[in-house]
């Protein structure tokens, strides 16, 4: 869409944005244009601490952040962020920027929550844009007691399930009617305390990441037409699928997949010596701590 229809819609009026960037001159050229394009006001900043104060302060609608920004783990706010306790509104729009192009490192970022994440350098005239077309075309969100955020799953083009809602947004001012914002903040409260508490899901979540690099590793660092390379093979497949049931709450089926990566571990380590043995063990060992992390108190 052109600047200048951009300009006529008026899709940005009366909206509020926090925009964060580890560079100063990134930050005031991405406010200028932000303001041209009408944004109400863009509060810059750039570390963590500076970040979650204008939070506070400005209580935006849309949110653009460097995820190499530092101070702190910006990844950890954002989670915070969607589960209602480091904004006003859990369901702004969340962007996030960053130089690491490696597809687990994209997919681990999105599990924080964003709505998208772009890779750098990116234009001030595509930032735009990209707010404007996640404005118009949002996603319902999933809210569970480990994830709340976009619902990425294919073919998915509305709310289809007790989990999937609609939520509020700024932006389309002709949105479908949904959940009002204090339904949706309540699910979200009730969401949390479910089976496991929020801080055991969210170990459970840490270690699936862990475990996913290391099996990513493991995979590419042998050829097809090795056994250490179809064990890794379905390590990864067996921990995709665990990251979305930590994603869905899926309580009943972490165990089973947990011990199935066990097996998997299992393997690496038998078909091989040296470093990718020493992977091998470790990643069972990982695979028993998501276990652990979700057994009942």
């Amino acid at each position: 869409m052109a600047e200048t229809d951009l300009a006529a819609g008026k899709p940005f009026l009366g909206i509020r944005c926090v925009l964060s960037d580890s560079d100063y001159n990134v930050r005031k050229a991405f406010r200028s244009t932000l303001l041209r394009h009408g944004f109400d006001l863009v509060t810059i900043c750039g570390d963590v601490t500076a970040f979650k104060r204008a939070m506070g302060e400005v209580r935006p609608h849309v949110v653009v952040v460097d995820l190499e920004l530092p101070g702190g783990n910006i990844r950890s706010v954002v989670e915070d962020i969607r589960h209602g306790n480091a904004a006003e509104d859990p369901f702004l729009i969340v962007i996030g920027m960053t130089g690491d192009a490696r597809e687990e490192t994209i997919r681990r970022d999105l599990r924080a929550g964003f709505d998208d994440i772009l890779l750098k350098p990116v234009g001030d005239d595509a930032l735009v844009k990209r707010i404007h077309h996640i404005g118009q075309h949002r996603k319902p969100f999933v809210v569970t007691v480990s994830y709340v955020g976009p619902d990425r799953r294919a073919g998915v083009h509305a709310p289809d399930g007790k989990n999937v809602y609609a939520v509020p947004n700024a932006l389309n001012r002709r949105q479908p009617d949904g959940p009002n914002d204090m339904d949706l903040r309540e699910t979200i409260r009730r969401a949390i305390p479910r089976s496991a508490t929020k801080r055991r899901w969210m170990t459970a979540a840490r270690l699936i990441e862990v475990a996913s690099d290391l099996a990513h590793r493991v995979h590419a660092a042998h050829g097809e037409n090795s056994p250490v390379f179809a064990a890794a093979s379905k390590a990864v497949i067996a921990i995709d699928h665990l990251a979305a049931a930590a994603e869905a709450g899926q309580e009943d089926k972490i165990g089973p997949l947990a011990t199935a990566l066990e097996k998997m571990a299992d393997e690496i380590s038998e078909s091989t010596d040296g470093d990718t043995a020493l992977d091998g063990r470790l990643l069972k060992q990982i695979a028993d701590a998501i276990h652990l992390a979700l057994q009942p108190t």
